[in-house]
């Protein structure tokens, strides 16, 4: 291999050179090169591999790192079929199994422990799982995952629009009672104009995106990381403009 893509591996590297407080010139100096040369190297988007072993070692970042770190992970819809949507609904346990496995990728071992399974119980939910298409099942309980990737929930199943309003309505309950600067719970109310609101769905939109990204960086250099639930919801139209005079009532 004598060159690599460097578009993708880049961001490891900017980011391990932040981290490790390493400027465009104290890497130039290193690498015996001028400072244009190495934002030249940068903005090409293209590196021997030379180079780049000479990079890694400045860092004191593994070769393989960066290789991983330019295979960046996809981005599919959870899309269920009727039968799988059907079972799920009447079997929630295995959709739990599910999730943890294919998009958590957690080992069998912590699996078994959070939900107190034997052997057994195990290797029927894999059974299971294996005949609905989602994971391979070999023998000695040897699982094949699909590929790893960021989950988007799909629009169109009624089965997982409902366990989003549930996880929705969880997630609110526990803010309310956690007294911890890690949990929020804001509830705000504007008067916008239209343009306004759209502009308003845009920036939280922005936001959330940029983060997203970051989260996708930070998982490259730490293991320490925190799972974060953000919910958004944004509705034009008055908080109490549905309530009836009965309920006007029991308020007051």
């Amino acid at each position: 291999m004598n060159h690599l893509n460097f578009e993708k591996s880049k961001v490891f590297i900017k980011k391990a050179m932040k981290v490790k407080k390493i400027t465009y010139k104290m890497l130039a100096t290193k690498l015996g090169l001028s400072e244009s040369g190495v934002k030249k190297i940068f903005i090409s988007n293209d590196c021997s591999f030379n180079r780049m072993m000479d990079i890694c070692n400045i860092l004191k970042v593994d070769i393989a790192d960066i290789c991983a770190a330019s295979n960046s992970k996809n981005v599919r819809q959870l899309q269920l079929t009727r039968d799988q949507e059907s079972f799920f609904r009447n079997h929630l346990d295995y959709f739990y199994i599910f999730w943890k496995l294919v998009y958590e990728r957690l080992s069998l071992n912590d699996i078994k422990k959070i939900f107190s399974l034997s052997d057994k119980d195990m290797f029927q939910y894999l059974k299971k799982l294996d005949d609905l298409g989602f994971i391979e099942l070999h023998p000695n309980n040897e699982v094949l995952l699909p590929e790893e990737c960021n989950v988007h929930f799909s629009n169109e199943s009624t089965f997982l629009k409902d366990l989003i309003t549930e996880w929705s309505c969880n997630l609110v309950h526990e803010t309310r009672k956690k007294k911890d600067p890690c949990h929020t719970n804001r509830f705000l109310i504007y008067l916008v104009k239209k343009e306004s609101l759209h502009e308003l769905n845009e920036k939280i939109a922005e936001l959330a995106n940029a983060f997203y990204k970051k989260s996708q960086e930070d998982s490259q250099f730490y293991n320490d990381l925190i799972p974060v639930r953000i919910l958004t919801v944004m509705c034009s139209g008055s908080p109490i403009q549905n309530i009836s005079q009965k309920q006007l009532k029991n308020v007051f």
